[in-house]
């Protein structure tokens, strides 16, 4: 008779307790002012979510793509970052991401129309445009990580 090993697993990890408060002995990341700017990032998002998918069906904007229901991993993501310093390189649902680091939401309106001024970053916001392409930002990314650490820069880039 064979007799199957047993495993050990360690605890899971769990940030939150059952009822939705945070767990005990942790410490929120963000408070204050930098919390209440994530939160609006995500209601912002969420806003211009159901409006872009609105004038999208009604066939008044080209490709567009909702964040709705993943905004927080993109609002954590980014708010993790340092505008000025790193760098995004998004894929196209990371539009709260770039609106962080300088992209203007006129802008996000003008590229979702097909203007071209809606994929000229500025110089000061540390973004690419937008990649509609399953995974191409990826290389660029990389491209540009590796740039970073020729130059001697401490910046992150996240994609």
């Amino acid at each position: 008779m064979t007799t199957t090993p047993t495993i050990e697993l360690p605890e899971p990890l769990r940030l939150l307790a059952p009822d939705g408060s945070l767990a005990e002995g942790h410490v929120p990341a963000l408070e204050g002012d930098a919390l209440l700017g994530a939160w609006r990032a995500m209601l912002l998002s969420r806003v211009c979510d159901e409006r872009c998918f609105s004038l999208q069906r009604q066939g008044r904007l080209g490709t567009f793509s909702p964040v709705n229901g993943e905004e927080a991993a993109v609002v954590g993501s980014a708010w993790a970052l340092e505008p000025g310093r790193d760098w995004v390189v998004p894929q196209y649902r990371e539009l709260p991401a770039m609106l962080r680091f300088g992209y203007r939401l006129t802008q996000a309106m003008q590229y979702y129309t097909g203007k071209p001024a809606g994929s000229r970053m500025d110089a000061a916001a540390n973004v690419l445009p937008f990649q509609i392409s399953l995974a191409a930002q990826i290389p660029h990314a990389v491209g540009l990580a590796w740039g970073l650490r020729i130059q001697g820069l401490d910046a992150v880039v996240c994609t």
